[in-house]
């Protein structure tokens, strides 16, 4: 095939996936009936909200009921041992009563502590207790407005709301993303938005998951699993943020959960979920979404634009695949101060071979107005992943790259 047919067959191919998966990711999720925040949960915080509906009731033999079977299949539930040592000891409506306005609406508020100090134990506990409970009034999701495009090869894609302490796990079906679970989990100490290294804070963005690492592995304080993210990314580089070592893993095995603000800037999970989340999760490149709240009903580009969006994606392809040939087209799609790798010289083996397309991702990044994330592979092995934002003439252009050149045959 010659070069120019091959490159426009390359074209045509990835203007094709892009409107294929668009579909599934906005116009077919609104059709679809909400499901109930209370079906996502997994079932041991299914039975802990049941704990605090008999508390909200004022029924506390029906709450030590519950709280006593919940405390027979997990250990470590320092949140539990606490509430069923105050239902015991709760002696009458008064005292129900304050139990109910420390643990179901005193506790709304995040626990502050002097500077330098952490929070005491009680008031850790009390938030935990206050975002557990506040998530079962939660709006379940339908729609992903930010996800322009995602490859059927994509399986998964994370969510942290970390304002709620929620990760949602999405499955991409072929009739579109849908919400398989619902998570708790903790973030860093300092909350999120993470700049520096050591600032103990989870930082915000569009990443990826690199690899699996399981219990034998692991240092005890990560629990059963860990998925590295790919934190700093080319973006965040460019935002001179630093720092290392941001990972979703699980907890002490002798711990059941930790209160909302707990890490180094990691997401943690009990080990049952994380457990749950490793048979299902691809190890590598599934995308995790971190923001403080999820824009479910945002405003997404319009079809036209990710369709020119996609354009300059294809002739990026295109004049990468001519080499040096292709150096001056390269130049006009970036940014003058983007953080890029060399890109000339990496022209095709063979003239009549053309870049091929592979799991493609396009997320709308939440935290960052106007910028794109567009991740994907070729044929070959090679991976590259881009941060596109609009110049002020309204021409996408990319601000940060990281490529992971092919293998050569």
């Amino acid at each position: 095939m010659p070069r120019a047919e091959a490159r426009a067959a390359c074209c045509l191919t990835l203007l094709l996936m892009l409107f294929a998966v668009l579909p599934t990711v906005g116009v077919a999720q609104e059709h679809t009936p909400p499901p109930l925040v209370f079906d996502v949960l997994a079932p041991t915080e299914q039975e802990w909200l049941r704990v605090l509906e008999a508390v909200e009731t004022g029924d506390s033999a029906q709450a030590i009921e519950l709280s006593a079977a919940l405390a027979q299949k997990v250990s470590g539930f320092a949140l539990l041992d606490k509430l069923r040592q105050e239902l015991l000891a709760a002696q009458g409506e008064a005292a129900m009563a304050q139990l109910q306005a420390r643990w179901l609406t005193a506790a709304a508020s995040v626990p502050t502590a002097p500077q330098g100090a952490a929070p005491d134990e009680a008031s850790r506990l009390a938030h935990e207790a206050a975002q557990r409970w506040a998530h079962r009034d939660y709006q379940v999701p339908t729609t992903l407005p930010f996800v322009l495009a995602l490859d059927r090869g994509v399986r998964h894609l994370i969510v942290v709301e970390t304002s709620t302490s929620r990760l949602f796990l999405f499955r991409n079906r072929p009739e579109g993303l849908r919400l398989e679970r619902d998570l708790y989990v903790s973030i860093g100490r300092r909350g999120p938005g993470k700049e520096v290294e050591g600032d103990e804070r989870t930082p915000l963005g569009v990443y990826f998951t690199l690899s699996r690492m399981d219990e034998e592995g692991l240092a005890e304080r990560y629990g059963a699993h860990a998925f590295p993210l790919d934190y700093p990314n080319a973006w965040d580089r460019r935002e001179s943020r630093t720092g290392r070592g941001i990972w979703i893993h699980g907890v002490p095995p002798q711990t059941y959960s930790r209160p909302p603000l707990d890490s180094d800037g990691c997401v943690a999970l009990t080990n049952p979920d994380i457990q749950w989340l490793a048979k299902r999760l691809a190890p590598r490149r599934t995308p995790v979404v971190i923001v403080e709240r999820v824009p479910w009903n945002a405003a997404s580009p319009s079809t036209a634009e990710v369709a020119r969006l996609s354009g300059r994606i294809e002739r990026w392809l295109a004049a990468r695949a001519q080499g040096e040939d292709g150096a001056s087209a390269l130049e006009e799609l970036y940014d003058p101060e983007a953080l890029a790798v060399p890109v000339a010289g990496a022209g095709l083996e063979r003239e009549d071979e053309a870049p091929e397309v592979r799991r493609l991702a396009l997320i709308q990044d939440p935290t960052t107005q106007g910028l794109v994330v567009a991740s994907f592979g070729d044929g070959w092995g090679g991976w590259y992943r881009q941060y596109w934002r609009q110049d002020d003439a309204g021409s996408w252009r990319i601000a940060a790259e990281r490529l992971r050149p092919p293998r050569r045959r």
